[in-house]
């Protein structure tokens, strides 16, 4: 399995386990994970729907979150489910997602930095790079 292809995975194993054991996870998941930390943005979406039920305190399951999301979620959805056997690993996916996220995030300043027509702008892609590895030590 690729870096890609793990990341991908575990972005889906985070919303399987938020809705296949709502109870025992939503709590972690929400208190770990940000919308940020999804890259594939039909699953940042279903994150987002399923946070929205999640604060108005009303029950995180298959069929709220698509209502939420809205549009044709539900094939990712069920495949998310289909795919997530248990959410006793959700901890694990979450670190995954965090990190691959940072990774996305400081890839994307440097790329500011090679691409800066002034050296003030690659100065702030620098310093958000460093912003980043400086959440690494919290």
């Amino acid at each position: 399995m690729t870096e890609g292809e793990i990341y991908e995975s575990a972005q889906m194993s985070v919303i399987g386990a938020l809705l296949i054991d709502p109870e025992h996870v939503a709590g972690i998941v929400f208190s770990q994970a940000r919308a940020e930390h999804f890259g594939d943005a039909a699953l940042r979406h279903v994150f987002e729907a399923a946070g929205t039920v999640w604060t108005e305190n009303r029950p995180i399951d298959p069929v709220t979150v698509l209502a939420e999301a809205g549009g044709d979620y539900q094939a990712l959805i069920r495949k998310t489910m289909e795919m997530t056997p248990t959410a006793v690993n959700v901890s694990g996916w979450l670190d995954v997602c965090a990190s691959n996220a940072r990774v996305a995030a400081m890839q994307k300043e440097a790329l500011a930095i090679i691409n800066a027509k002034t050296s003030g702008k690659a100065a702030e892609a620098y310093d958000q790079i460093g912003q980043l590895l400086g959440d690494l030590e919290d």
